[in-house]
């Protein structure tokens, strides 16, 4: 690696440390806390301690082997949270980052590794409401798939709680997770939304972003809805228990619609989270290997909105362009 070549973000922080040494997948450096292994009889880092690495999207990871929190060494260093991220042109390119660290499919498996493990400890500190549950099982979801979905209910008085909790359990890299904050007293949950929450799910299970359906106006939003800028997009649902191939695929429009139809119906189906993300749906279809394609929106959308009906007739025209056969169906039921 040409070191000269190191963008400006990156050479900014490894100026601030000592004795850094470059390594496989990163730097080693001296961990710069003044409290760094205070138990020893030598205080302080006698051994490059910290290491300094690239992620997938471009941004700085710090990683103190003897356990100080990546709060403490940008203090320390005299930075913030920021600092360990690009600006939009100086973004490191593959030739710019050690080769360990170029994000290739494993990175990118690693990155939906921390946000499952992110997620699941949100749902695991957090409990669903009776009302909540009665509602679940008014559309038809047993008790038993709502204990496996981990639909749960999100307070305001929850959200503090909760981050400390799950910071607790993912140590420095919760700060890289969509939905997660530093406030002045320490993490939180970003936002203000409140009200069910519903785990979004990948072919593997694994939970890729948490939706939340308020009682209020917009329905439903991301938990990682925030000032941060910090995403986990709008991933295509694949609610548990969905077999690993299937001829015909039904799409529909919304996570809790996909998990009732999986309760209610034996077609499998894949939840879009709006009518104008249906192309997302397309690279799900193909690694089912569906020949057919049924899609289901909001029957009155369809009917009485005209952009809806468009998304519908471009869905249908792309479905028929990858030689897939289409049927169309009409849901009826405002969930």
């Amino acid at each position: 690696m040409n070191t000269s070549s190191i963008p400006e973000f990156v050479s900014r922080v490894l100026a601030r440390l000592t004795d850094v040494r470059p390594t496989r997948g990163g730097w080693d450096a001296q961990c710069p806390c003044a409290d760094h292994n205070p138990s020893s009889s030598h205080p302080g880092d006698q051994h490059p301690s910290l290491h300094v690495g690239i992620g997938g999207q471009g941004q700085i990871l710090l990683k103190c082997r003897v356990g100080c929190k990546t709060d403490a060494v940008l203090q320390s260093l005299g930075l913030g949270w920021s600092d360990l991220f690009p600006p939009d042109d100086q973004t490191p390119s593959a030739e710019q980052v050690p080769d360990e660290q170029v994000p290739h499919e494993p990175d990118r498996l690693c990155c939906a590794g921390l946000l499952h493990a992110a997620y699941t400890a949100v749902v695991q500190h957090l409990e669903l409401s009776e009302p909540h549950r009665h509602s679940l099982r008014g559309r038809g979801l047993s008790d038993e798939f709502i204990q496996r979905a981990e639909y749960r209910t999100l307070r305001h008085a929850d959200r503090r709680a909760v981050a400390t909790a799950v910071g607790t359990e993912i140590g420095p890299d919760l700060c890289l997770v969509p939905g997660f904050t530093n406030g002045e007293s320490g993490p939180t949950l970003s936002g203000e939304a409140t009200g069910l929450v519903i785990p979004v799910r990948d072919l593997s299970g694994r939970i890729r972003a948490l939706k939340l359906r308020q009682d209020r106006h917009p329905k439903y939003v991301y938990l990682s809805d925030g000032a941060s800028g910090r995403s986990s997009g709008s991933p295509v649902h694949v609610p548990l228990g969905t077999p690993s191939s299937a001829e015909t695929v039904r799409v529909t429009e919304g996570e809790l619609k996909a998990d009732v139809c999986r309760v209610l119906d034996s077609t499998p189906t894949v939840g879009i989270p709006g009518v104008t993300n249906w192309q997302a749906a397309l690279p799900v279809l193909r690694e089912l290997g569906a020949r057919e394609v049924v899609i289901a929106f909001d029957a009155p959308d369809v009917h009485h909105k005209a952009p809806v009906f468009q998304q519908l007739a471009e869905f249908a025209e792309s479905v028929e362009a990858n030689g897939l056969e289409l049927t169309v169906e009409d849901w009826d039921d405002n969930l």
